[in-house]
């Protein structure tokens, strides 16, 4: 009903991208969703290892899982939002093979691409 309610009050000329909303309920009302954990600098935080977890960690394999099991998802429903790219170097224990990993993942996507790092600080390579 909430977005049903904002949908109809911003137009169809508004671009609406869903995060954190139920999938099924979202279809017709957003125009792109994110479909994927939250990405983070880390393949796999270790304490995750240990308390159990489930597939919605903030972390690069979650996101990535997320973001090839619903890559069907788009331009059928909406635009796969994949999240954020993080390929800095710094605070980050992501592998070069991580990044390149989803930096593959994310442009064969489809969907939209942001980057979560302040451009000027990456590296020219």
């Amino acid at each position: 009903m909430g977005l049903q309610i904002i949908r109809e009050a911003v137009g169809e000329e508004a671009h609406i991208l869903g995060c954190g909303a139920p999938l099924g309920g979202s279809v017709g009302l957003v125009d792109s969703m994110r479909v994927s954990a939250d990405v983070k600098e880390v393949w796999e935080p270790k304490i995750f290892r240990f308390l159990g977890r489930g597939c919605d960690i903030p972390s690069l394999k979650d996101s990535l899982r997320n973001n090839l099991t619903r890559s069907f998802l788009n331009r059928r429903w909406w635009i796969n939002d994949p999240d954020c790219l993080v390929v800095r170097d710094y605070h980050s224990k992501l592998t070069t093979a991580e990044i390149k990993l989803m930096l593959t993942v994310v442009g064969l996507s489809g969907g939209n691409v942001f980057y979560g790092d302040a451009l000027s600080r990456l590296p020219h390579e």
